[in-house]
């Protein structure tokens, strides 16, 4: 059996630690060793429990508090908004499908997901395009998902992201709402589709990130120069879709 750390552990190897090191040698000149790189998310993760759990951010009215979790150290990326952010949506009873398998790592319930790569237990491994069900979805949340479709993938196709939405509102029931982050500047197919008609949301909210201390706020438009991994790691921007 996988012991908790050992995956905690996992994930720092896998995800974080080569990206944070690759944003240092991009920036600095150098790459952070990995043990070092390993004790900065340890500690971020401590500090921000301990003197972080009052801080918040604005989002459609209310001040929402960051969450702050060692899976995939939220304390350093957009995650921190995203959980909050998809919970205002989550309701009891809800027929819900998640488009990526995320808040079983930090909130798990019951609902259907769909998760093209990773395989765990009720997780069914297909590609949302291709995906085929009777049921109709009170709710549908992505959360950072759709930018990988059509570009981390063998054959990039510039028209798979907006096949990926379009696919996922045919499964919404009649008053149905999904809601959908992404990162700007990861996928540059999809940044053109957000900012075209075609992507006919209700809302679209822009976060950008304002400080070391991974503190966002939301804009009406990012700020020039902003981009993935600048200035500081992960994400920069966050595009928040409701359809």
């Amino acid at each position: 059996m996988v012991e908790a750390h050992q995956l905690v552990n996992r994930e720092i190897d896998e995800v974080e630690r080569p990206i944070t090191r690759s944003w240092a040698r991009q920036r600095f000149g150098f790459a952070l060793p990995p043990l070092l790189t390993r004790s900065v998310h340890w500690a971020n993760l401590n500090t921000y429990k301990l003197f972080g759990s009052h801080r918040t951010f604005a989002f459609a009215g209310r001040d929402l508090k960051y969450f702050y979790h060692r899976y995939n150290n939220t304390t350093s990326n957009e995650r921190t908004i995203e959980i909050p952010i998809a919970e205002q949506f989550l309701r009891p009873g809800l027929n819900t499908l998640e488009v990526g398998n995320v808040l079983n790592h930090y909130r798990p319930f019951p609902h259907d997901v769909v998760d093209k790569y990773e395989v765990a237990p009720g997780v069914t491994n297909c590609d949302i395009v291709e995906y085929a069900t009777p049921q109709r979805y009170d709710l549908i949340v992505s959360i950072s998902t759709i930018e990988h479709v059509g570009w981390d993938e063998a054959t990039k196709d510039p028209d798979k992201p907006a096949r990926a939405i379009a696919a996922m509102k045919r499964l919404m029931a009649p008053n149905a709402t999904m809601v959908i982050t992404v990162p700007g500047g990861y996928n540059p197919f999809l940044d053109e589709f957000l900012k075209s008609p075609a992507c006919d949301c209700r809302k679209h909210y822009r976060f950008q990130r304002m400080s070391w201390l991974n503190e966002w706020r939301e804009v009406d438009d990012f700020s020039p120069g902003v981009r993935y991994r600048h200035p500081y790691p992960f994400a920069n921007t966050l595009h928040v879709l409701i359809f």
